[in-house]
């Protein structure tokens, strides 16, 4: 019989390391008592916390509205005919560790991606997603 706590894990490694080619690492149950499963229970549910990411052209942004006066946010800008550089990612430190930045990036690039946008990373967080989450279309539209 599995324990919540082992639940928790195995469904916490999933959310952690959605996008990986590779088989993800396993997170290892170092305590099974009732702090901890309640502890990696509450951090499963926040790591799968869905955000809804918004595409504001104008201002040249990727947008998750945090609450009514708090926002993430990834910035670009047109380098060049079908060409941007994605040069920022924020996340205000309050919301760090959720997963926030990761699905920015997730949708900037893809957007771009599928639209034939090449892009270039000036954005040391974006370097490491792609480093980290490879993908044959991200790669085809890279600009190094």
């Amino acid at each position: 019989m599995i324990s919540k706590c082992t639940r928790s894990l195995l469904s916490l490694n999933k959310i952690l390391y959605p996008f990986t080619v590779k088989k993800p690492p396993q997170i290892q149950l170092l305590c099974s008592n009732s702090v901890c499963s309640r502890f990696l229970c509450s951090l499963s549910q926040m790591a799968s916390k869905g955000f809804t990411v918004q595409h504001d052209e104008t201002s040249k942004e990727f947008v998750i509205q945090l609450d009514s006066s708090t926002k993430a946010y990834l910035q670009y800008e047109n380098i060049e005919d079908g060409a941007v550089d994605l040069y920022h990612t924020f996340t205000p430190t309050s919301h760090r560790g959720q997963g926030i930045a990761r699905d920015l990036a997730k949708a900037a690039l893809d957007h771009f991606a599928t639209a034939g946008t090449k892009m270039q990373l000036t954005c040391t967080y974006l370097q490491k997603y792609v480093k980290d989450n490879p993908n044959e279309l991200y790669d085809k539209m890279l600009v190094h």
